[in-house]
């Protein structure tokens, strides 16, 4: 039987074997998802747990693969979950992930591994990347007039109410750059703090970069976030975001 320390070697090797760099569109993009903040020991508020993050993912993925179908010519952005708790957690994870997906296989750009974020992230694995950490309550914003970096990390906090700077204060405390999308910046209606689902960040972020592959300006941005946030009310309608159609105040 495979131990937990082959299986996390294997992953090292992948994630080491998938360049991911920051500004360049020659490099892959890389969604790093953090569950690295932990799962409930109780046996209900875990499994509620392990099905909010795979359901955020999966419906992630599955607007990924049918928006690329189209297009062969669009890079999909690898997604690493990392920071698994224990073994049985990442197996956990990555079972109710296929089974979302109705698949006996986990998609060949999705890795699930029990390394910590700060591993994946370790200048010893690479030196040249710059990460950002996604976080509403970040005071900076990433600029929307240029392409984004092309690894980002999204926190995996996925509860029933908003818990203000957790996400922020994860980044600063790991010494990662903590940025927020320029909603209030692009967006006259939106406040900008606003907290977003996981899979709406996901899907902004692949459109932005697949926007940015035929030219970089402010609406490379506008367009993917508009995008995003429209699908976002539609797959929770419970908490809509009303965004005034192309209402753009950056300049």
């Amino acid at each position: 039987m495979t131990d937990q320390h082959e299986i996390d070697a294997v992953a090292t090797d992948l994630l080491s074997s998938l360049e991911i760099g920051n500004e360049s569109s020659n490099e892959v993009d890389t969604l790093i998802c953090d569950v690295g903040y932990g799962f409930p020991k109780e046996k209900k508020p875990r499994r509620e747990k392990v099905n909010a993050v795979t359901r955020q993912i999966v419906n992630f993925l599955e607007w990924q693969v049918e928006a690329s179908e189209n297009d062969p010519n669009k890079p999909l952005a690898l997604v690493k979950v990392v920071g698994c708790h224990d073994n049985h957690t990442r197996s956990v994870l990555e079972d109710r992930t296929k089974a979302l997906l109705k698949t006996d296989k986990l998609p060949s750009h999705v890795v699930f591994t029990c390394n910590s974020l700060e591993d994946v992230c370790s200048p010893e694995n690479n030196t040249t990347t710059k990460y950002i950490y996604l976080s509403p309550d970040a005071e900076e914003a990433v600029d929307p007039a240029k392409r984004p970096p092309s690894t980002v990390i999204i926190g995996m906090l996925i509860d029933r109410r908003v818990q203000p700077n957790r996400s922020r204060d994860r980044a600063l405390g790991l010494d990662f750059t903590p940025q927020r999308w320029a909603l209030g910046e692009c967006f006259a209606e939106i406040n900008p703090k606003e907290p977003l689902n996981v899979d709406c960040i996901l899907e902004g972020m692949q459109q932005w970069w697949w926007n940015c592959e035929s030219g970089v300006s402010k609406e490379s941005f506008i367009q993917a976030a508009s995008q995003a946030i429209e699908h976002h009310a539609k797959r929770h309608p419970s908490r809509p975001i009303h965004l005034p159609a192309q209402s753009e105040k950056c300049h």
